[in-house]
Protein backbone atom coordinates (compact mmCIF):
# COMPACT_ATOMS: atom_id res chain seq x y z
CA UNK A 1 0.00 0.00 0.00
CA UNK A 2 1.50 3.79 -0.63
CA UNK A 3 1.94 6.24 1.53
CA UNK A 4 -1.14 8.13 0.27
CA UNK A 5 -3.71 5.50 0.73
CA UNK A 6 -2.17 4.02 3.83
CA UNK A 7 -2.92 7.68 5.02
CA UNK A 8 -6.26 7.50 3.19
CA UNK A 9 -7.58 4.94 5.41
CA UNK A 10 -6.06 5.90 8.85
CA UNK A 11 -8.32 9.08 8.58
CA UNK A 12 -10.88 6.73 7.64
CA UNK A 13 -10.58 4.63 10.86
CA UNK A 14 -9.70 7.94 12.81
CA UNK A 15 -12.66 9.77 12.02
CA UNK A 16 -15.49 6.22 12.08
CA UNK A 17 -13.57 5.77 15.45
CA UNK A 18 -14.35 9.07 16.47
CA UNK A 19 -18.05 8.98 15.10
CA UNK A 20 -18.57 5.89 17.32
CA UNK A 21 -16.97 7.68 20.75
CA UNK A 22 -19.15 10.92 19.67
CA UNK A 23 -22.00 8.76 19.56
CA UNK A 24 -21.68 6.89 22.98
CA UNK A 25 -21.29 10.34 24.45
CA UNK A 26 -24.20 11.66 23.33
CA UNK A 27 -26.15 8.35 24.06
CA UNK A 28 -24.80 8.60 27.45
CA UNK A 29 -25.41 12.33 27.72
CA UNK A 30 -28.72 11.55 26.64
CA UNK A 31 -29.41 8.80 29.28
CA UNK A 32 -27.91 11.04 31.65
CA UNK A 33 -30.30 14.19 30.74
CA UNK A 34 -33.21 11.14 31.18
CA UNK A 35 -32.29 10.43 34.40
CA UNK A 36 -32.45 13.44 35.15
CA UNK A 37 -35.81 14.67 34.31
CA UNK A 38 -37.43 11.61 35.72
CA UNK A 39 -35.76 11.78 39.49
CA UNK A 40 -36.43 13.80 42.08
CA UNK A 41 -33.05 15.92 42.88
CA UNK A 42 -33.40 15.88 46.54
CA UNK A 43 -34.41 12.42 47.25
CA UNK A 44 -33.33 10.39 43.97
CA UNK A 45 -36.83 8.82 43.84
CA UNK A 46 -38.94 8.55 40.92
CA UNK A 47 -40.61 12.01 40.44
CA UNK A 48 -43.94 13.14 39.17
CA UNK A 49 -43.58 12.70 35.50
CA UNK A 50 -41.96 9.25 36.26
CA UNK A 51 -45.42 8.69 38.45
CA UNK A 52 -47.35 9.55 35.33
CA UNK A 53 -45.35 7.70 32.86
CA UNK A 54 -45.57 4.46 35.31
CA UNK A 55 -49.48 4.82 35.75
CA UNK A 56 -49.76 4.03 32.10
CA UNK A 57 -48.01 0.83 32.91
CA UNK A 58 -49.86 0.00 35.10
CA UNK A 59 -53.42 0.67 34.37
CA UNK A 60 -52.70 -1.06 31.25
CA UNK A 61 -51.03 -4.25 33.10
CA UNK A 62 -54.36 -4.23 35.42
CA UNK A 63 -57.12 -4.31 32.37
CA UNK A 64 -54.46 -7.00 31.15
CA UNK A 65 -54.83 -9.44 34.13
CA UNK A 66 -58.05 -7.97 35.33
CA UNK A 67 -56.86 -6.72 38.58
CA UNK A 68 -57.09 -4.19 40.72
CA UNK A 69 -54.22 -2.26 42.99
CA UNK A 70 -54.56 0.91 45.27
CA UNK A 71 -52.51 3.85 45.47
CA UNK A 72 -51.65 5.66 48.33
CA UNK A 73 -50.98 9.20 49.09
CA UNK A 74 -49.04 9.77 51.89
CA UNK A 75 -47.87 13.90 53.00
CA UNK A 76 -45.56 14.67 56.68
CA UNK A 77 -47.74 15.88 59.13
CA UNK A 78 -46.83 19.73 60.49
CA UNK A 79 -43.86 19.60 57.84
CA UNK A 80 -44.34 23.71 57.48
CA UNK A 81 -43.52 23.52 61.96
CA UNK A 82 -40.50 21.56 60.89
CA UNK A 83 -38.82 24.05 58.44
CA UNK A 84 -39.75 27.22 60.10
CA UNK A 85 -38.21 25.61 63.82
CA UNK A 86 -35.19 24.12 62.34
CA UNK A 87 -34.80 25.54 59.07
CA UNK A 88 -35.19 24.39 55.11
CA UNK A 89 -32.22 22.76 54.71
CA UNK A 90 -33.12 20.27 58.37
CA UNK A 91 -36.56 20.01 56.32
CA UNK A 92 -34.84 18.77 52.93
CA UNK A 93 -33.08 16.26 55.20
CA UNK A 94 -36.06 15.07 56.73
CA UNK A 95 -37.42 14.29 53.21
CA UNK A 96 -34.45 12.68 51.95
CA UNK A 97 -34.59 10.41 55.48
CA UNK A 98 -38.27 10.02 54.38
CA UNK A 99 -37.90 8.40 51.01
CA UNK A 100 -35.02 6.33 51.99
CA UNK A 101 -37.70 4.63 55.36
CA UNK A 102 -40.39 4.57 52.57
CA UNK A 103 -38.25 2.33 50.35
CA UNK A 104 -36.83 -0.01 53.23
CA UNK A 105 -40.46 -0.57 54.38
CA UNK A 106 -42.22 -1.22 50.86
CA UNK A 107 -42.42 -4.66 49.10
CA UNK A 108 -40.75 -5.22 45.73
CA UNK A 109 -43.52 -4.61 43.44
CA UNK A 110 -44.55 -1.88 45.04
CA UNK A 111 -43.46 1.78 43.43
CA UNK A 112 -43.13 5.44 45.02
CA UNK A 113 -42.18 8.37 44.43
CA UNK A 114 -42.47 12.10 45.01
CA UNK A 115 -44.98 14.27 43.65
CA UNK A 116 -44.20 17.19 45.04
CA UNK A 117 -43.79 19.22 48.41
CA UNK A 118 -43.79 16.78 51.58
CA UNK A 119 -46.21 14.00 49.27
CA UNK A 120 -45.25 10.84 48.29
CA UNK A 121 -47.45 8.27 46.18
CA UNK A 122 -46.90 4.67 46.52
CA UNK A 123 -48.40 2.03 44.22
CA UNK A 124 -48.51 -1.07 45.70
CA UNK A 125 -47.95 -4.15 43.58
CA UNK A 126 -50.39 -6.14 42.70
CA UNK A 127 -49.15 -9.27 44.42
CA UNK A 128 -48.37 -7.95 47.47
CA UNK A 129 -48.13 -10.35 50.36
CA UNK A 130 -50.23 -7.52 52.45
CA UNK A 131 -53.72 -6.01 51.78
CA UNK A 132 -52.99 -2.31 50.77
CA UNK A 133 -54.51 -1.16 54.17
CA UNK A 134 -52.15 -3.13 56.75
CA UNK A 135 -49.06 -2.15 54.07
CA UNK A 136 -50.00 1.48 54.34
CA UNK A 137 -50.78 1.12 58.36
CA UNK A 138 -47.55 -0.51 58.37
CA UNK A 139 -45.62 2.24 56.64
CA UNK A 140 -47.71 5.30 58.89
CA UNK A 141 -46.69 2.30 62.59
CA UNK A 142 -43.01 2.43 61.54
CA UNK A 143 -41.81 6.00 60.27
CA UNK A 144 -44.29 7.04 63.35
CA UNK A 145 -41.57 5.05 65.78
CA UNK A 146 -38.52 6.27 64.78
CA UNK A 147 -37.29 9.92 65.55
CA UNK A 148 -35.12 11.49 62.60
CA UNK A 149 -32.06 12.91 64.16
CA UNK A 150 -31.28 16.90 63.20
CA UNK A 151 -27.79 17.72 64.12
CA UNK A 152 -27.70 17.18 67.94
CA UNK A 153 -32.10 17.08 68.29
CA UNK A 154 -34.13 13.92 67.48
CA UNK A 155 -37.65 15.10 67.10
CA UNK A 156 -41.06 12.59 66.19
CA UNK A 157 -41.95 12.89 62.74
CA UNK A 158 -45.51 11.48 61.76
CA UNK A 159 -47.63 10.75 58.13
CA UNK A 160 -51.27 11.11 57.43
CA UNK A 161 -51.99 8.47 54.45
CA UNK A 162 -55.16 8.37 52.21
CA UNK A 163 -55.28 5.15 50.06
CA UNK A 164 -57.87 4.20 47.56
CA UNK A 165 -58.27 1.00 45.14
CA UNK A 166 -58.20 1.70 41.67
CA UNK A 167 -61.19 1.50 39.42
CA UNK A 168 -61.01 -0.02 36.23
CA UNK A 169 -63.53 2.81 34.78
CA UNK A 170 -60.95 6.06 36.77
CA UNK A 171 -58.27 7.76 35.28
CA UNK A 172 -55.35 7.20 36.91
CA UNK A 173 -55.52 11.43 37.58
CA UNK A 174 -58.91 10.38 39.08
CA UNK A 175 -57.68 8.16 41.30
CA UNK A 176 -55.12 10.31 42.58
CA UNK A 177 -57.77 12.92 43.58
CA UNK A 178 -59.45 10.06 45.39
CA UNK A 179 -56.38 9.25 47.06
CA UNK A 180 -55.75 12.72 47.95
CA UNK A 181 -59.28 13.57 49.30
CA UNK A 182 -58.83 10.36 51.76
CA UNK A 183 -55.45 11.69 52.53
CA UNK A 184 -57.22 15.18 53.31
CA UNK A 185 -59.93 13.09 55.76
CA UNK A 186 -57.05 11.45 57.73
CA UNK A 187 -55.66 15.54 58.24
CA UNK A 188 -58.76 16.45 59.26
CA UNK A 189 -59.55 13.91 61.42
CA UNK A 190 -56.33 14.41 63.33
CA UNK A 191 -53.43 13.42 61.65
CA UNK A 192 -51.02 10.34 61.83
CA UNK A 193 -53.93 8.02 60.46
CA UNK A 194 -54.89 6.34 57.30
CA UNK A 195 -57.97 6.23 55.33
CA UNK A 196 -59.07 3.47 53.15
CA UNK A 197 -61.64 4.03 50.45
CA UNK A 198 -62.56 1.87 47.68
CA UNK A 199 -62.48 3.74 45.16
CA UNK A 200 -66.37 4.27 44.61
CA UNK A 201 -67.77 8.07 44.49
CA UNK A 202 -65.95 9.89 47.33
CA UNK A 203 -69.08 11.73 48.51
CA UNK A 204 -69.83 8.30 50.35
CA UNK A 205 -69.06 8.28 54.01
CA UNK A 206 -69.73 4.38 54.07
CA UNK A 207 -66.76 3.90 51.54
CA UNK A 208 -63.87 5.77 53.64
CA UNK A 209 -62.62 4.20 56.68
CA UNK A 210 -59.80 5.28 59.27
CA UNK A 211 -57.14 2.14 59.93
CA UNK A 212 -55.44 1.71 63.13
CA UNK A 213 -53.90 -2.00 63.19
CA UNK A 214 -52.59 -3.55 66.29
CA UNK A 215 -48.62 -3.78 65.90
CA UNK A 216 -48.95 -7.75 65.89
CA UNK A 217 -50.65 -7.47 62.70
CA UNK A 218 -47.76 -5.78 60.62
CA UNK A 219 -44.90 -8.06 61.31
Amino acid sequence: MDECNYTDVSLHYARHRHDLISADVFRSGEKRWEDAASRDHLTELPNRRSLISYSLTFLENDQINNSRRAVAMLDIDDFKSINDTYGHQSGDHVLQEMAVRIEEIMQPEDFVARSGGEEFVVIFGEKGSMSPEISAERIRQIIGSRTFQIGTTAISVTVSIGVVLHSDTATFSETLTKADKALYSAKSRGRNQVVYTEGVSSESKSAESPSHLPANDLS
